[in-house]
């Protein structure tokens, strides 16, 4: 989860269709991981569609 939370971290402010892309492909992941019970992921889902916003 750190090197995803260094991504995000990274991608604040960079608007590409990339980052879009990228974006959507985290929070589709962080989706299956809170559904497991994973400590973090929520929080990463919720930084993702924050830094998607911008």
């Amino acid at each position: 989860m750190i090197l995803w939370s260094q991504c995000l971290d990274l991608m604040d402010g960079v608007a590409s269709d990339r980052n879009k892309k990228e974006l959507k492909a985290v929070r589709s992941a962080m989706g299956v991981h809170t559904k497991r019970g994973i400590p973090g992921a929520v929080e990463l889902a919720e930084r993702a569609s924050e830094v998607a916003s911008y």
